[in-house]
């Protein structure tokens, strides 16, 4: 299935002429990146896309770091490779999301993730299924011990 698809990038500053022409009922407050799939606008945020790209950087790298030196050793698992992973990971899940939606866009997504790992990670297939499981597990962990923790401080004070 192909998807004829026009994707314009602007900011409402410098660009605002061209704005007007192109689009006459742009909204001038927001910076919106418009995707026209099929004559249908589809509008993503740009800055919402930046603070997810920032939270999973600073929530997903560590995980993904630790689970990598964990199963394909130190050499090949470097903390700048984990970064790059959570980065072209977030970016082109948000963009192919922006496309297309259900369980096989779901799926395709979860094969460019594992894709993602295994280049980066220098490893096969099973072992960047393996890393992705662990780092689930790390974060869940994670996730648990600081809702206790923040359940309990709320309870003392």
């Amino acid at each position: 299935m192909a998807v004829k698809a026009k994707i314009l990038l602007f900011k409402h500053d410098a660009t605002t002429s061209i704005l007007d022409r192109l689009r006459p009922d742009w909204d001038k407050n927001k910076d919106f990146q418009l995707i026209q799939k099929d004559g249908t606008d589809l509008a993503v945020n740009l800055d919402a896309l930046a603070i997810n790209v920032v939270v999973n950087i600073i929530v997903l790298s560590p995980l993904l770091w630790l689970s990598g030196r964990a199963i394909v050793g130190k050499k090949k698992a470097k903390f700048t490779d984990a970064l790059f992973i959570v980065i072209v990971g977030t970016v082109v899940g948000a963009l192919f999301g922006a496309f297309f939606t259900g369980f096989l866009a779901s799926i395709i997504q979860l094969i460019l993730w594992l894709l993602t790992v295994k280049y980066f990670f220098d490893c096969g297939w099973g072992k960047s299924l393996a890393i992705s499981i662990v780092a689930i597990i790390i974060f869940a962990i994670v996730a648990v011990v600081l809702g206790v923790l923040g359940f309990t401080l709320i309870r003392f004070f």
